[in-house]
């Protein structure tokens, strides 16, 4: 159980620079840059970050799966696979999300829904991605109030849905 913590990583060569599991609570801050996979990995927890800060990974920025997590700022850059990868029924409250050079912007997949006040996706092959990954999830959901992909293509599979308000 996290209050009130701050978490910074740096040149990790682990498959994850920081992996939570099972954890709730509050984190001020995260920080991370220069991971050899993962930049920041959490797993079945109901966390509320206020800011988190991950650079230079060589796969995802930011992994989660089933749990629930709010976010009040993130800032994800040159990610080699996806800036924000959610999957296996987790649910999402994002405030700002500013992403700038990844493979992936953002990918809700797997019964996930993630809800985001405003996002801002620069230099991305791929900007958003709704989709269904694994047979015993139904697809993925972005609901999003404001955004901005500069030109970069948006994907939604079959079932799943990105909704505009």
């Amino acid at each position: 159980d996290f209050q009130n913590v701050s978490i910074s990583s740096s040149n990790s060569n682990c498959e994850d620079s920081v992996n939570l599991i099972n954890t709730t609570g509050y984190i001020k801050r995260f920080d991370s840059k220069n991971s050899a996979k993962d930049g920041l990995d959490i797993d079945y927890s109901n966390i509320k970050i206020d800011k988190v800060f991950i650079n230079k990974t060589n796969n995802d920025c930011l992994d989660l799966s089933g749990g629930k997590y709010e976010f009040v700022e993130l800032h994800l850059s040159e990610c080699g696979d996806k800036a924000l990868s959610v999957g296996e029924k987790s649910f999402v409250k994002l405030n700002d999300l500013q992403i700038f050079k990844s493979t992936i912007g953002l990918s809700s997949k797997d019964s996930s829904i993630i809800s985001i006040n405003n996002a801002k996706i620069n230099k991305t092959e791929l900007c958003l991605e709704a989709k269904r990954k694994k047979q015993e999830f139904s697809g993925g959901i972005i609901n999003l109030n404001h955004h901005d992909c500069n030109d970069s293509p948006i994907n939604i599979d079959p079932g799943s849905f990105i909704n505009y308000y």
